[in-house]
């Protein structure tokens, strides 16, 4: 067993492989130096079961105790309707994940209640005591709102984007425990159609990247073992500003001297800053999806751009590689962005759901995986999200979280997308 105090939260980071990757000091590219093997790390891989392996890359929403309050919908008007019953079981369920080892990143907490129960739960009741992530969209502003990153960038001040950036940080690390933002949006928008162009930096190449270095910075601080550091994550990877007639989740055609002088470079900026995680967009290039591309994640994400760290799906991207018709099944798309670089999926439960029949790609998770606080830092531990359950029983339990919704929406919405 591992003592508490060799698991206290940013010592953990520092002594983990994941810490090694996500946290090796601060400099020039550091995201792009392979992490050597840690000793901690490999006894604590060791001791792991390859469910809890796969436990690690499983996001999800975490779950506010107050939630079994009877006047809690009434305040919180997005949260599907259930009863103080219902809710308590919801609850229930989740910690009964969390004492399993089934969940190794949480997303959008709603008030720091979530996180200290969730946490206390994980450190206190899991076999291994591996401490959670958990991470939220801080885009411009947290308590105190700043200018969207379209109006900053307008200032041609990268150094106020890293000032925000910074008191963002602060305010999301001190207020709610937050270990990541999924930020910045680095994508390069030329067509004004497109609703997500005021989360970037506009059209212009060179203001994109150091804008996105800027705020990298201003995110993650001085150390990013720091107490007040926010690991950025810059997305999304890649040529999703790109999309056909500014529709969000459009598809792409570009050719490659495009891809690479106009939507990689912020990208290049963001990793050269130090960020060791990145998102993989919804979009398909030349029709293979961003999340299924062996090219994009792995010959140029790895290869070119040498980076090292963390990839994370967005919001269930691997499952969507079925509704593409490159994946043959969840299962199959599991495995298909495991293969590709994608180490760990956005509350689809797909790769937790896969461990038994596909060990072979959760296996081979590396170390460069974002599991900053899991042992196998294969993606993030949310660090990228997956429930820890099948996808099936992970869309018949509502997420209460604004951004998960219910899972009938859920499934309505994968249909209404497959049919167009």
């Amino acid at each position: 067993m591992i003592s508490r105090t060799q698991l206290s939260r940013r010592n953990f980071l520092l002594t983990t492989a994941a810490g090694v990757t996500w946290l090796t000091t601060m400099g020039k590219a550091n995201a792009r130096v392979p992490a050597g093997k840690d000793a901690f790390v490999e006894k604590l891989l060791n001791q792991m079961t390859l469910e809890e392996k796969a436990g690690q890359l499983h996001m999800e929403g975490v779950l506010s105790p107050r939630m079994v309050e009877p006047n809690f919908q009434k305040i919180n008007p997005f949260t599907p309707s259930f009863s103080p019953e219902e809710a308590q079981s919801l609850l229930d369920a989740q910690l009964a994940r969390i004492r399993s080892g089934g969940i190794g990143v949480m997303t959008s907490p709603e008030d720091i209640d979530s996180v200290v129960l969730a946490q206390k739960t994980a450190v206190e009741e899991t076999r291994l005591k591996i401490p959670l992530l958990f991470g939220a969209d801080i885009i411009h502003g947290h308590q105190t709102v700043f200018p969207v990153p379209l109006a900053e960038a307008a200032s041609f001040e990268p150094s106020l984007a890293s000032r925000t950036a910074r008191a963002c940080a602060v305010e999301a690390c001190s207020n709610l425990g937050l270990d990541i933002t999924y930020a910045p949006m680095v994508d390069i928008g030329r067509d004004q159609r497109w609703g997500r162009v005021v989360e970037g930096a506009g059209e212009d190449v060179l203001l994109g990247s150091l804008f996105a270095a800027a705020r990298v910075r201003g995110f993650q601080g001085n150390e990013r073992s720091g107490v007040d550091s926010l690991l950025a994550c810059p997305k999304h990877f890649a040529a999703y500003g790109a999309a056909e007639s500014g529709l969000d989740y459009a598809g792409t055609s570009i050719s490659d001297r495009v891809l690479h002088e106009t939507y990689l470079p912020p990208f290049a900026a963001a990793f050269e800053a130090g960020a060791i995680l990145t998102m993989e967009a919804f979009n398909t290039i030349d029709g293979v999806p961003s999340t299924g591309s062996h090219r994009l994640l792995t010959d140029i994400l790895r290869g070119e751009l040498g980076f090292r760290g963390a990839v994370i799906s967005d919001f269930q991207s691997e499952i969507e590689l079925v509704q593409h018709g490159f994946a043959a099944d969840e299962r199959d798309a599991a495995r298909l962005a495991l293969l590709r670089a994608a180490t760990s999926a956005w509350s689809a439960g797909s790769f937790r759901a896969t461990y038994r029949t596909s060990c072979a790609p959760v296996c081979s998770i590396r170390k460069y995986s974002i599991r900053r606080y899991g042992a196998c830092c294969s993606s993030n531990a949310r660090p990228a999200c997956s429930t820890i359950r099948s996808v099936a029983s992970t869309k018949a339990v509502p997420q209460v979280h604004r951004h998960l919704r219910t899972a009938n929406w859920l499934a309505k919405r994968q249909q209404d997308r497959s049919c167009c």
